[in-house]
């Protein structure tokens, strides 16, 4: 019969098993036996020193994990020189969902929309269209300039593109015809005063766009639109005509 005073197998919860002590959490880092599921329970700790967070980086045993390096991403503590590495190597859309995720440090985000924004022109178009219909605002903003008619659908769709957004992009100077027919129609963003404003600046713009969005200005809010716009000149002398303005109110 076993003695009642034998020790038990330790059965407590994961998170139980981490030690608050920073020494402590050093040592679990480096640990060669540690599993994945225990290098994720020391992440979620918030309060997990930079110098444990090291050392379990290069803890060769759960350090490739998509999910360890994922949550080294993520956590607030993590040197910059253990999670770069990680963007440069992750999958793009791993990088965007990363990205996404509300507790992910800004100067991460930022690192991981760069990333993607380099990797664009190169992923294919079905990820593009993922990307398009679910990323940041910036990421969105950035596959509105895309070439596809289907992805710059999905981004003028994604819920989290602001209006800056759309307008920084009519703004550019390599705005695609795409993008600027799609904007100009689209039920959301075609009524915006800011994107009505940037569109009659865009050369781009249809003739019969810019005259159905000069229609809602006052004359003296279009002549100054048009002193500075890149409308052709065609364009600019109708909607003068319209306002019953010389062609050469524009300079």
């Amino acid at each position: 019969m076993a003695s009642t005073d034998s020790p038990v197998p330790d059965a407590r919860p994961a998170n139980d098993l981490v030690d608050e002590s920073a020494e402590a959490l050093i040592a679990s880092a480096s640990d060669s036996g540690l599993t994945e599921g225990l290098a994720l329970a020391l992440l979620q700790q918030t309060a997990m020193p930079a110098a444990a967070i090291e050392t379990l980086a290069k803890n060769r045993a759960v350090a490739s994990g998509r999910k360890v390096q994922r949550a080294l991403l993520l956590h607030r503590h993590t040197p910059r020189q253990v999670w770069l590495p990680f963007v440069r190597n992750m999958a793009t859309l791993e990088l965007a969902a990363v990205a996404l995720s509300s507790t992910v440090p800004a100067e991460v985000q930022r690192a991981c929309e760069d990333a993607v924004i380099v990797r664009v022109k190169t992923i294919s178009l079905g990820e593009r269209k993922t990307l398009a219909r679910r990323s940041t605002s910036r990421l969105a903003g950035a596959l509105l300039l895309d070439s596809d008619r289907a992805v710059v659908h999905a981004a003028l769709g994604n819920g989290r593109l602001t209006e800056a957004g759309v307008v920084q992009a009519l703004l550019r100077p390599d705005t695609s015809h795409v993008f600027v027919e799609a904007v100009c129609h689209h039920a959301k963003w075609s009524v915006r005063r800011e994107v009505r404003l940037a569109a009659l600046r865009n050369e781009k713009t249809p003739l019969g766009v810019a005259l159905h969005f000069a229609h809602a200005l006052r004359p003296p809010e279009l002549r100054e639109i048009l002193h500075g716009s890149h409308l052709r000149s065609d364009i600019k002398q109708a909607l003068l005509h319209e306002i019953g303005e010389r062609p050469c109110a524009t300079g």
